[in-house]
Parts: structure tokens; sequence; C-alpha cells
């Protein structure tokens, strides 16, 4: 027994060409979210202002429940209004849709890959812990740069002196990690291979495993990426730029949000979703 009717087409001889089940409508299961909706709106208002306000080119905002992963707010700005598809649009609409520069299909959440600058350096003095490079205590001095080997200054944006992680943080002393991470005269660093390490420990350079398509992985560089890549060999100042989250270093605002997190709920890298149950 087939459930539902059943159209039949005959040619003109009577021949059956075409026979379909028709079956009667059905309606769909709902999709709950963890998305909280207030969050999302402050998120999505506050985003859009300060993109506008600074002229850039768009910006992202993610937040998390760092206790399950649960995905409260993802915002990518520009963005556009997916409901427009939930009906016919006309050719007009699309193509003003599509030529509008305040229209983006580009999910800078999950796939923006960018240099994260100085939000990398906690993780950065989580593996100089770990390693031992320095304690919690431990004081570097910050003179306001370090001279490379080729005579050349690496600036900090202001002299810091003495300095502790707690301080190099809060004060973001690019000097502390410039050393701490590619080491510095007599003091000896945690070095690429390490800080690799410990970079992808906390989830960079890989998926994040979200309930979403077209999730990039970023990257995270060390000597034998570069080489392959450029032919180059790798230099003390790409150790340098690698602490400080430049050069060739990229992370998704995801992956960002989920490393962040596991310091946050005391080293448990937890998988992000945005889906609660359907």
């Amino acid at each position: 027994e087939i459930p539902g009717e059943v159209n039949r087409e005959k040619d003109v001889y009577g021949n059956l060409v075409k026979e379909e089940v028709v079956k009667p409508s059905q309606s769909g299961n709902n999709l709950v979210l963890n998305i909280d909706y207030d969050l999302q709106e402050k998120a999505a208002y506050f985003l859009s202002a300060a993109v506008d306000g600074y002229s850039a080119k768009g910006g992202s905002v993610v937040a998390v429940n760092p206790k399950t992963g649960e995905v409260l707010a993802m915002v990518s700005y520009p963005s556009y209004d997916n409901n427009m598809f939930s009906r016919d649009l006309t050719s007009k609409e699309y193509n003003d849709l599509i030529r509008s520069p305040l229209t983006s299909f580009f999910n800078r959440s999950i796939a923006g890959e960018y240099p994260i600058g100085s939000t990398i350096k906690p993780f950065i003095g989580v593996a100089a812990l770990e390693q031992s490079i320095i304690t919690t205590d431990k004081e570097i001095y910050c003179e306001g740069g370090i001279e490379l080997n080729d005579g050349t200054i690496k600036k900090d944006w202001t002299t810091h002196g003495w300095t502790n992680l707690k301080k190099a943080i809060a004060e973001s002393c690019d000097v502390f990690f410039y050393m701490v991470g590619g080491g510095y005269k007599n003091f000896n660093g945690l070095g690429i291979a390490k800080l690799s390490k410990y970079l992808e420990k906390f989830g960079f350079g890989s998926s994040t495993n979200i309930d979403l398509p077209g999730e990039k992985t970023g990257l995270v560089p060390d000597a034998e990426w570069k080489e392959e890549k450029t032919g180059l060999n790798w230099y003390p100042g790409d150790t340098y730029n690698t602490s400080i989250g430049q050069g060739y270093f990229k992370s998704t605002p995801l992956q960002l949000t989920m490393a962040t997190s596991s310091i946050a709920n005391n080293g448990k890298l937890m998988e992000p979703h945005v889906v609660k149950s359907v």
C-alpha cells in the first residue's frame, strides 16, 4: 500500500510515461538552538556600530558557555537577512542583495582566518609556565624593544620595565613574550617547535568540529611549513612574530573563543555546538 495520492501521466496513446507519489504535507522538526536571542541581538548591534564607527571591513563576535561549549552568540558583520530566502526573490531583489556593500555571505566567525595579535599571549604564557621557562613571579626587564641579528630593533609599544607574567598580559608587553617565545641573548625561550606544539594543544590549526558547514582551520606555522611553502628558512624574527600572534599565524574567531574558554574552565578544550536539540 502506497501512502498518499498517486499522480499518473499518460501519452496520447495511453502509455504511462510518469508516475509519482504525492504525500500529504508534514510539519518539520523543531530546531532548538543554544543561541541567546537577547545576547545575539546586543552583540549584533554593538559589533555593527564598532565596525561602522572605525570604517573597518567587517568583524565577528562569538560568545560561548565555557563549561559546556554551547554557542550563546555568533555574529558576523556585514551579513544578510536569510529570511529573504524563505520566499521567492525577484531578479532585482537578488541582484540588489549581492551587489550591496552591506551584504556578505562570508561567516567570519568560523571561516575568517586572522593574525589574532596580543590575544595569543595568555597561551604563550601557559606554555612558558608548563616548560618552566618562567614562574608566575619571574620578572623580565623590558627596555622598549629587542635588537635582532641584523641590527634592527623590534620595538614594543612602550617601555614596561621589570615585568612578570601578570603584568605582561595586563599591559600587553611584547618584549616579555618575544623573550619567553623566542629567547634573547642569555635567556632561553620556548622556540618555534614548542610554541607550535602548545598552540595546537589549545586547538589552533585544527577544526573545532562545530555543527556548522564551512569551518576553516587557521594556521600554526613552524620551520618545516615555511620551508615547504616558501622555500625559505625559519628566522628568529618569525618566532618573535608568532609569540605576539602575528606573522604567518592565523586563527578563526571561534578557535580563539574556544581556546580562551579552556583557560576559563581550568583546561578543558570543549567542542562548540549551536544546536541544542531537534
